[in-house]
């Protein structure tokens, strides 16, 4: 549940894309609309129910299952397109986690 504008408003995780962080904030993106939910991104990261999320910055984390492309940068850096079109960065540090095990 996430309160946006004095209600309450359901946002299922499997169409969460990705996880930005704001400070104390993390905004959850959607293909359609992006919430904002006071919890930091390591304490999101950190709960049983976001196993479907894989950090890849510092600032972002994002959904495995809705990774369409990785492509590689220079300096060993990278970027996701999620199936929305979203790209998000993907830093050295974080890359190893996306690959397949």
């Amino acid at each position: 549940m996430v309160q946006h504008r004095g209600a309450l408003h359901r946002v299922a995780l499997s169409e969460v894309e990705a996880v930005q962080a704001a400070d104390n904030y993390i905004e959850l993106h959607t293909a359609s609309a992006s919430w904002l939910d006071r919890i930091t991104l390591a304490g999101f990261l950190a709960h049983a129910w976001a196993t479907d999320f894989v950090r890849v910055h510092r600032s972002f984390a994002v959904n495995r299952m809705r990774i369409r492309r990785l492509a590689p940068l220079a300096k060993g850096d990278a970027e996701i397109m999620l199936d929305s079109g979203r790209v998000v960065p993907v830093s050295r540090r974080f890359r190893d986690a996306l690959m397949p095990r």
